[in-house]
């Protein structure tokens, strides 16, 4: 059954395609790879941050190197993913189409390596990881059968009653975007029939309200819901070719307010104030996606032409491999290293980036062999 939810941009059907070119569906998403991999790689480097000490050093200077944001790059992520999916409803003149489909068709490309990450993890934690070391990883213990069949059901970042540890503590975020996923139709119902500044207004409002008036919930980031909408418009006002130089500026404005907030105010405060800190980057993220998509014939931008970088694209198409296998390969280095030796933490950290390549190149393996397999033909990446 088709959904067609407005008429509004009706009159797209007799653009042309070369002063739009983004009504083609056959445009790569060179830039957007570009951006799931620098997401990714900071990610690898906060957790090997992390991963000695949980973050915690003793001596000042390492504290304030900016790495202990590193879930500042899951934001990006789920605005990336917002801004892909609507970039698909936008060029079919804003009609969804069947909801059943759409969600097998994301299911088929997150849920088989997901799966197999989550099994590696079950097997690392059963043979080697199973016991408390002070390090980051400690948030994946214990393991529990509560846990595993909260991850299975992707339920994990719900506040389900039992006990248990994340397994691999990074796959909260794989719950809450497969989540995120079924309220793309609503989002692109308010998007077009309320405009784009109502519907974002109403997203935001709404998970900033579950975040305050039900606290309980915050283990799920329910703001994410307005992070999911800022790269929906973002992605149709693209399509709609209203993006504008004032898009970058903000975009840089956004980005400086809150590096200076991070800096100045600090872990804690950040920690506190987390709803906030990530709805506004997620605002920067979206901004800058459109204006950097709407630079892309040109490359007038130095940071267009670094983020289509063909080896930066390159490893943007595994980044989610990158991102579901990392954390227990960063703690099984950490393993090793002190099974012959007893590095300070800052040298352990030094340690663990050298090894990051290494890292890398094992996430491209399981790309392959889990991921790539299900991943769509089309040479346009929606996911």
């Amino acid at each position: 059954m088709s959904n067609t939810l407005a008429p509004e941009s009706s009159f797209l059907i007799a653009e042309d395609s070369r002063v739009f070119p983004w009504r083609s569906s056959k445009m790569h998403l060179a830039f957007v790879d570009g951006i799931r991999a620098m997401a990714a790689l900071f990610v690898v480097l906060a957790h090997a941050y992390f991963e000695p000490t949980d973050g915690y050093y003793a001596e000042k200077w390492i504290n304030h190197i900016g790495l202990s944001y590193g879930h500042l790059a899951v934001d990006v992520f789920i605005v990336v993913s917002g801004f892909c999916l609507m970039l698909s409803v936008a060029r079919r003149n804003d009609e969804f189409g069947s909801f059943v489909p759409y969600i097998l068709r994301r299911a088929r490309r997150i849920l088989p390596p997901y799966y197999a990450a989550l099994g590696v993890a079950i097997l690392f934690i059963l043979a080697a990881a199973h016991t408390y070391t002070g390090t980051v990883w400690d948030n994946s213990l214990p393991l529990t059968w509560h846990t595993v069949v909260t991850h299975f059901l992707l339920v994990n970042d719900m506040p389900l009653r039992g006990s248990g540890g994340g397994i691999n503590y990074c796959l909260w975020s794989i719950a809450v975007e497969f989540q995120l996923y079924f309220t793309l139709p609503l989002i692109a119902y308010w998007i077009v029939k309320l405009g784009n500044r109502v519907a974002l207004t109403l997203a935001v409002v709404c998970g900033l309200a579950v975040h305050i008036l039900l606290p309980q919930f915050n283990s799920a980031t329910p703001w994410y819901f307005g992070l999911f909408a800022f790269g929906a418009v973002a992605a149709r006002e693209t399509v709609l070719g209203r993006v504008s130089q004032a898009y970058r500026t903000a975009a840089y404005a956004l980005g400086i307010v809150l590096a200076i907030g991070i800096v100045v105010a600090g872990k804690k405060f950040f920690d506190v104030n987390e709803a906030y800190f990530d709805t506004l980057a997620g605002g920067a993220a979206a901004l800058l996606m459109a204006a950097t998509a709407q630079d892309l014939d040109v490359k007038r931008f130095a940071l267009t032409r670094f983020l289509t970088w063909k080896p930066l694209v390159s490893m943007g198409a595994f980044s989610y491999s990158l991102y579901l296998v990392h954390a227990p390969l960063l703690h099984a280095i950490n393993l090793t290293v002190h099974r012959f030796a007893s590095p300070s933490p800052v040298t352990n950290f030094g340690l663990l980036i050298v090894c990051i390549p290494g890292i890398v190149a094992i996430a491209y393996l399981f790309h392959l062999v889990f991921e790539k397999p299900f991943m769509s033909a089309s040479k346009v990446r929606q996911s």
